[in-house]
């Protein structure tokens, strides 16, 4: 299984990442700093722009009775981009011939449309389009109904924090994935309760290690 953003394994031994949103705010002498500073103005102009995409353009709460008029162009802008793009799906066509070729050509799209390719195209265009990086999990899986498949799962791009090589911004060493979940507890006397904690993977090209809670 991997991890990106849409990346590929440089010459340098690490990932080259493409010049996405994550580049444009990722300060580069990061190398003392945790890793939550690093990214936070990152994550939180991925909050402006949702808010944007949701229609919340205005900074103040709106008074009883007052009329704020929003014409929400940028959710137009996307959703228009996402359809144009992902619309109607996509075929993989190679442009090199032979049957080696035509059957990688045949398989790769047999497995997109076992992972609902109209679902998995308008995630990933609405995420990226709205926060400006897309991040894919591509892994293998059993399926009860499609067998034997490789799944595509778009992660939320606030999940995922990119380990950068040292003043740099566009090569990076591994991948740090962090997401809340809940967790069922139950105590000596039989009460139970749930609480939020976190959950993550740690990715280099080496190997995945899981995180529990931290």
């Amino acid at each position: 299984s991997s991890v990106g953003s849409f990346f590929a394994p440089s010459a340098a031994n690490a990932f080259q990442a493409p010049f996405t949103n994550v580049n444009r705010t990722f300060p580069l002498s990061t190398e003392n700093i945790p890793i939550w500073v690093r990214h936070s103005a990152r994550i939180m102009s991925y909050v402006r722009y949702w808010k944007l995409y949701r229609g919340a353009h205005w900074e103040h709460m709106e008074s009883p009775g007052e009329r704020t008029l929003t014409a929400n162009y940028a959710r137009k802008f996307v959703d228009k981009h996402t359809t144009y793009l992902f619309g109607d799906g996509f075929t993989i066509h190679s442009h090199l011939n032979g049957a080696t070729f035509q059957m990688a050509e045949d398989l790769l799209n047999e497995n997109w449309e076992k992972n609902s390719l109209g679902n998995i195209g308008t995630e990933m265009g609405q995420i990226g389009g709205v926060t400006g990086d897309c991040w894919v999990n591509v892994g293998f899986e059993e399926d009860p109904i499609f067998g034997e498949r490789i799944k595509y799962t778009v992660l939320p791009s606030e999940y995922v924090f990119p380990i950068f090589r040292y003043n740099t911004s566009r090569v990076y060493d591994a991948l740090l994935i962090q997401w809340p979940d809940q967790q069922v507890i139950e105590n000596l006397w039989g009460a139970v309760r749930t609480r939020v904690v976190l959950r993550g993977e740690y990715w280099t090209k080496e190997f995945m290690q899981p995180l529990e809670d931290g």
